[in-house]
């Protein structure tokens, strides 16, 4: 509260410091502070972003425990290789670099 220049007492919103005028919602700060209906509104959206980052942010754990806990997902280590199908099919592969089967819907074949 502070004191205006007729010597009343004035609420003053927390948010932006301004006089609160005859309309005011309760602060979340305590019983005695007022604040106008855009700051409330600006705290109530702010507090719903908070929420929503830490329901995200738990979220995000939640799977990364269940990938790490079941297994999900692809590792470097378990990429299938394709090295001895090219073998049997023929074909000599790369010594580094990957190969793989296209398929060709024309000619109705299959090539490496």
């Amino acid at each position: 509260w502070e004191v205006d220049s007729d010597g009343e007492d004035v609420p003053i919103c927390p948010s932006c410091c301004l006089p609160v005028g005859e309309f005011a919602y309760r602060g979340r700060e305590g019983v005695d502070s007022c604040v106008h209906a855009e700051c409330m509104a600006q705290v109530i959206a702010k507090e719903a972003q908070v929420d929503e980052e830490r329901r995200v942010k738990m979220e995000t754990e939640k799977k990364l425990k269940s990938r790490v806990e079941y297994e999900i997902g692809w590792r470097p280590e378990t990429v299938p290789k394709n090295a001895s199908v090219a073998e049997r099919l023929g074909c000599s592969p790369l010594p580094q670099g990957m190969c793989c089967l296209v398929y060709d819907e024309a000619a109705r074949t299959v090539k490496i």
